[in-house]
């Protein structure tokens, strides 16, 4: 899997950065990330480093994921809670008491579960821009991404009825085979009996506490809506 593949390489590239900053005397308080195809604003880390200062808290950050669109940048329609991997910081201190990306699908989210399992707060700051110049799970063509990604939900251990429910929502997205690609990768992952990750604690967390956290954030996106909607027909009728 690329995934595995890229933590493999990622821990190396830390590693090497580390003994180089031991070598010169180099002192360091945060390590970050930034793939070959990500654009991000002058200050990005800048900003990134502002925010960790804030809150002795936050072990892992990142900011807004946007789309250029003619000459319009356009904000990814993610989860606040589900941070960007191409384009992020950790604090020294998180991501050593993680011990790096492990070695897993979705290496980077798994890290971030992690974090949250040992105490770390994480968060996504959308004002801060990193433009991505490739659809996400487009690396190697979307049927392709998104079957890794029902790959990944299966070794990860979801539920699986959250992975239907998932799998459904994205045939509404074009383009619609994204759907089909999805369940057939966890399903197909399935019939196989491919192992899951070697990690109780995580797969526990993916079983029991994922979908709960998606309801969370929907249910609070629908109250909040109708609070914005209500709070608009308030204003005409005092207009």
């Amino acid at each position: 899997d690329i995934g595995m593949h890229y933590a493999y390489v990622f821990n190396k590239g830390v590693e090497f950065a580390i003994e180089f900053c031991k070598m010169y005397g180099i002192h360091y308080d945060y390590i970050g990330i930034l793939d070959a195809d990500m654009v991000i604003e002058t200050k990005f880390f800048e900003k990134l480093i502002n925010e960790f200062e804030k809150n002795p808290k936050l072990g892992v950050a990142c900011g807004g994921l946007y789309n250029k669109i003619g000459n319009t940048l356009v904000l990814e329609k993610i989860r606040e809670d589900i941070l960007i991997g191409s384009a992020k910081l950790w604090r020294r201190a998180c991501f050593e008491e993680i011990k790096g990306l492990p070695i897993s699908y979705s290496p980077d989210v798994v890290a971030d579960v992690i974090a949250k399992l040992r105490g770390w707060e994480t968060g996504m700051f959308r004002e801060i821009k990193a433009i991505q110049v490739r659809r996400i799970s487009s690396a190697e063509g979307l049927w392709k991404g998104y079957k890794i990604q029902g790959e990944s939900a299966y070794f990860r251990n979801y539920h699986p009825l959250f992975v239907i429910a998932k799998g459904l929502r994205y045939l509404f997205k074009r383009p619609y085979y994204i759907g089909i690609a999805y369940l057939y990768g966890y399903f197909s992952s399935l019939i196989r009996g491919m192992e899951k990750i070697d990690n109780k604690e995580v797969r526990d967390y993916y079983y029991r506490e994922k979908h709960k956290e998606a309801i969370r954030y929907y249910t609070f996106l629908l109250f909040r809506k109708k609070r914005d909607e209500k709070g608009q027909k308030s204003a005409r009728k005092f207009k």
